[in-house]
């Protein structure tokens, strides 16, 4: 798609923590040597409370990111006088001159955790940031855009679509249950052989192959067992977690992971957290409720039917939340 005449705007989507980031990271290992991908964290960028705040903050992390490349590129630093007094024409005036001096490359320009950008249209009462990326979009095509976030732009406020048309959506979501299966048993290259078959089913079923989610029950039943191992409970060579290790490490599970399932909860709306709490209660999901599933199903938290939640682990934890209100 890059490479296509006219390369379209991308957005990559998905749940927190679903790889998103790292995805980004091993980007510059797979695409081909005419692409430069640079990678921009927009929630540090966020911090900026001024327009030209916010374009130092970004050139710096273009100079950085392409600096940290396999292979590295060294790009000019933008005019400091100019960006402190126009940000944003001056930045425009910066990418053209990146283009002139790297003939024959594209430039990938991933602006991860992009829905911060709200934050300082907000804090600036200026669409600024906007419209240089519009400009960006219409004017360079040898600039290709990737954008990388937990929203679709529906989800966004309206004046999002005057800028990011004709985008190419791309979803992040659950790992295959084979590919879960093998993150379990083979995290790391000749890693023993741990868990007794159970285990495994149960560590899928909790987590519904969630990457995140896989990753932190798994530490934690590494803990438990080295624990028990050093106890002399079991011995080392041949010590196995089974399902009922994987289900005691529940609670600490959910303690650990409490930023992952807090971030989550906070993101809902007040009619969201409803629906939620009625369907923990026993409740059955009205014909008004249509909309708030269809919302709750696409960001992975409801099954189709409404009736119930997709991730085990994340009823768990709302219910705890609840118990404790």
């Amino acid at each position: 798609m890059a490479l296509s005449e006219q390369p379209p705007v991308l957005l990559l989507y998905g749940g927190r923590r679903t790889g998103k980031t790292s995805a980004l990271k091993y980007l510059p290992y797979r695409v081909q040597a005419n692409i430069v991908p640079l990678l921009v964290d927009l929630q540090g960028a966020a911090s900026a409370t001024t327009l030209k705040g916010l374009a130092e903050n970004l050139a710096q992390q273009i100079i950085e990111a392409a600096r940290r490349l396999p292979r590295r590129v060294y790009l000019p630093n933008p005019d400091a006088n100019k960006l402190a007094e126009d940000p944003f024409p001056a930045l425009q005036t910066w990418f053209a001159e990146i283009e002139r001096s790297n003939s024959g490359k594209q430039f990938l320009l991933c602006l991860d955790e992009y829905e911060r950008l709200s934050e300082v249209v907000e804090a600036t009462s200026s669409r600024a940031p906007l419209n240089f990326i519009r400009n960006l979009l219409q004017h360079q095509r040898n600039w290709i855009l990737l954008f990388s976030g937990s929203q679709e732009l529906s989800e966004l406020d309206d004046y999002w679509s005057d800028y990011l048309i004709n985008t190419r959506a791309l979803r992040m979501t659950y790992l295959h249950e084979l590919e879960a299966r093998d993150l379990i048993q083979q995290p790391v290259e000749n890693f023993r052989d741990i868990y007794e078959p159970t285990a495994v089913d149960e560590i899928i079923q909790l987590t519904r192959c969630q990457p995140y989610l896989v990753q932190l029950v798994c530490y934690e039943v590494v803990e438990l067992l080295n624990r028990d191992i050093r106890r002399n409970r079991r011995e080392a060579d041949t010590a196995k977690a089974t399902a009922q290790d994987v289900k005691e490490v529940i609670p600490v599970v959910l303690e650990r992971g409490d930023q992952y399932f807090r971030e989550l909860w906070k993101s809902l709306t007040d009619s969201d957290r409803s629906l939620l709490r009625r369907i923990i209660y026993g409740e059955t999901p009205t014909q008004q409720d249509k909309g708030v599933i269809r919302k709750l199903t696409r960001k992975e938290i409801l099954t189709q039917e409404g009736n119930a939640f997709q991730v085990p682990l994340v009823q768990k934890y709302i219910e705890q939340l609840l118990e404790e209100e």
